[in-house]
């Protein structure tokens, strides 16, 4: 994709204009992001890929720290600072991870009800949403709140017509065989997997994109509470430079 190689330059010149330097000198700080979950955060030949490490790569460096990126599974990331020597997880409610000291919001999801064009179908809201066959990746009925949303219409649903699976590519697949009505998903993640699975997308319908669900910022959990307010330096500072939004337009714009 054209933006991968764009950071190959823009990234550092980012830094370069910030610090005067390309990288930290300090310690390093081990953070875990998910190995599939294109464009913010994947993994290819053993790197960390995507706008989510980009982000965390540039705050740690302003905040005097050396990025070391490893890649779980999404559904793990929640699970593993207790069991893992690592000294972050990205991408988490501090709800998720009672105990440890969490960063500022750094980054947020754009997920939407996704619809085939032709169903006709119209959703107001939640309560809406859960009268439908859906189907999400696992995890996304926590993450978005949706039995805090509507608790009666999802205790109902997940018994009957909401399905979670644990990779995303095997969401898009049962929506696209019309085994669900509606596809939780974050769009860029979507249109991502089209972009980068053209024979896998001959299978996609035209759809709609429906805003029924609030916007979701995630954060990060550290096992350190000096990491998570040098963290939280570093991304005021990057935010009020411009860099930070010139770093998000250049993914999606």
């Amino acid at each position: 994709m054209p933006w991968r190689r764009f950071f190959t330059w823009l990234l550092p010149a980012i830094l370069l204009c910030l610090t005067g330097r390309g990288e930290a000198a300090g310690q390093t700080v081990t953070i875990s992001f998910a190995a599939t979950n294109a464009p913010y955060a994947w993994a290819s030949d053993g790197q960390v890929h995507g706008l989510e490490f980009d982000i965390m790569s540039a705050v740690l460096a302003l905040s005097g720290y050396r990025l070391e990126a490893v890649a779980r599974p999404y559904a793990r990331l929640s699970k593993i600072l207790a069991n893992e020597k690592i000294d972050g997880v990205t991408g988490q409610h501090p709800s998720d991870l009672p105990g440890y000291y969490f960063s500022q919001p750094y980054m947020s999801y754009s997920n939407y009800a996704i619809v085939r064009k032709d169903s006709g179908i119209a959703l107001q809201d939640v309560g809406d949403l859960l009268t439908r066959s859906v189907v999400a990746w696992r995890g996304a009925a926590v993450f978005l709140g949706l039995g805090e949303m509507a608790p009666q219409r999802f205790a109902a649903a997940r018994e009957k017509t909401y399905l979670e699976f644990a990779d995303q590519p095997t969401t898009f697949k049962y929506f696209w065989n019309r085994r669900a009505e509606v596809l939780l998903s974050d769009r860029y993640i979507y249109e991502t997997y089209l972009r980068e699975h053209p024979d896998s997308a001959k299978e996609a319908p035209a759809v709609t994109y429906l805003r029924v669900l609030p916007e979701n910022v995630v954060q990060a959990a550290f096992k350190s509470r000096e990491v998570r307010d040098a963290f939280d330096q570093g991304l005021r500072r990057f935010k009020e430079t411009g860099a930070y939004q010139r770093l998000v337009d250049s993914y999606f714009n």
